[in-house]
């Protein structure tokens, strides 16, 4: 019938299905969202831990050889700390330090609890003025 679309058809499918293997045999970096979750915390964004809250008021980020560390400096109302996390590239779980001016030890990352704030969200720390005082 039509040779010359047939066998353009073929190499189309061909050049596909070579394009599909190479994509699928390339290492990919695969990660859980439950075991990336400490790595990706933004400003804003309420944990717990040691039955306190705190939010994440700043985030930085460190690479070493092989390691990559995560502090974020949280805030309570009266109290200051701090939260390390370290990701190693050999695929060993996170190491994550809570520090603050009593405490300096490893905790569990399980044990964190985390509140993102949506877009939108009211920041209760704006004082907003009251409809009922006069300008």
């Amino acid at each position: 019938m039509y040779p010359s679309n047939q066998t353009g058809m073929i190499a189309w499918c061909q050049q596909l299905a070579r394009l599909m293997r190479s994509w699928w045999k390339v290492d990919r970096i695969r990660v859980s969202p439950r075991e990336g979750r400490l790595r990706r915390l933004a400003c804003g964004t309420l944990v717990r831990i040691c039955d306190q809250w705190f939010e994440i008021e700043s985030r930085t980020v460190t690479a070493g050889p092989g390691t990559v560390l995560v502090t974020y400096d949280c805030a309570a109302a009266n109290r200051r700390a701090r939260l390390h996390v370290k990701t190693a590239n050999t695929g060993d779980a996170d190491t994550v330090r809570w520090q603050d001016a009593s405490v300096h030890h490893e905790i569990d990352a399980a044990t964190i609890e985390i509140f993102e704030r949506q877009p939108g969200m009211l920041d209760a720390r704006v004082p907003y003025p009251s409809p009922w005082q006069d300008d």
